[in-house]
């Protein structure tokens, strides 16, 4: 790997590649610990008890991480160690009777690129990280690595827990991913497919996840009215929570909406009629499931065929009604109690 290697990514990405290395590997106890400063500069140790990292997985393409796993000494901690070293902050890896160095030095093609030093060192039952932070970017480390901060986040205790403390930002067990404005509140997920350089989730597979737990939690007390303001000002937190919301959870936000605005009719957004409060389509759809609003019907719509035959029967029908036009007529006034 040449110095240019993912260019974009920082410390901060280097040493949450760590972590998660640690995260994953399930079968031992990891610890994270911060050293007081001395002229700038902050010890940081990352340690798996117990834990011998095998020599073989210095190789690139070589990993013993389990399938489905997000770290577990795979090709990370390469690259950690590949940007730490780039960075200055001059990271060691011990483990067994090994300590290991990284260094940029020019190869045949008069690039510098990075390689990985095995030397003797003292004995060690655990495989422990050392490098070197700059004091002054501690707290932005301990706030995108909230393993190092005096309140870290953990797992998540469900496939994804709200953070209403850590707005618009998107964790994953407990370590940051990036920030999403259109998000109202901060979210930890259990599982997120992410991209390759960890920085990119998907939107839409975020949003599905946030919508199903809301939804689960429309009939507690105050959801409700927080679900809709956040339809109102729509945020991606429940821009789907149509798709997993109960009758009970849509009667219970048709209630918070009552209390909002009162006994109205509700039409949809791009609706032509003239009269009804327009909300956004997956209010909508919520409130049509509950039943207790009461909705614009789409024969109301200007130049639909009701309204045309309408006119047509007050244009030019008989002045006297037969019974074509009776039969006109009532199919007219049963066609308003139709959706589709």
């Amino acid at each position: 790997m040449t110095r240019a290697y993912r260019a974009h990514w920082d410390k901060i990405d280097a040493v949450r590649e760590l972590v998660q290395n640690c995260i994953d590997n399930h079968n031992c106890r990891s610890t994270f610990e911060i050293e007081p400063s001395v002229n700038g500069r902050v010890l940081v140790t990352v340690t798996t008890k117990g834990f011998t990292l095998p020599r073989k997985v210095f190789a690139l393409g070589v990993s013993e991480k389990p399938d489905g796993a997000i770290g577990g000494f795979g090709e990370g901690f390469k690259l950690a160690m590949m940007i730490l070293t780039r960075d200055g902050l001059e990271p060691v890896i011990r483990f067994d009777k090994q300590t290991v160095i990284g260094s940029f030095t020019p190869n045949q093609l008069e690039l510098n690129t990075f390689h990985m030093f095995l030397n003797v060192g003292n004995p060690c039952e655990d495989t422990i990280f050392h490098f070197f932070f700059p004091e002054d970017e501690i707290d932005e480390l301990k706030r995108r690595v909230p393993v190092f901060s005096d309140h870290p986040i953990g797992r998540p205790k469900h496939a994804v827990d709200v953070l209403t403390r850590r707005p618009r930002e998107i964790f994953i067990q407990g370590l940051w991913v990036c920030d999403i404005e259109q998000f109202k509140h901060g979210y930890n997920f259990e599982r997120l497919d992410l991209g390759t350089d960890r920085k990119i989730a998907s939107s839409f597979g975020m949003s599905w996840e946030t919508s199903r737990m809301w939804a689960k939690k429309l009939t507690s007390v105050g959801v409700a009215h927080e679900v809709l303001n956040m339809l109102e000002d729509e945020m991606l937190d429940v821009c789907h929570i149509d798709s997993h919301a109960t009758k009970d959870g849509c009667k219970a936000l048709a209630k918070a909406f009552h209390d909002k605005f009162g006994k109205v009719t509700i039409k949809s957004l791009y609706s032509q009629v003239g009269f009804g409060q327009s909300v956004g389509s997956t209010l909508y759809t919520c409130l049509a499931k509950s039943g207790a609003v009461e909705i614009t019907n789409s024969w109301q719509e200007p130049n639909t065929p009701f309204k045309q035959l309408e006119r047509m029967m007050a244009e030019h029908g008989p002045k006297r009604p037969t019974r074509l036009s009776k039969a006109v007529v009532g199919m007219l006034d049963t066609s308003k109690k139709w959706r589709k």
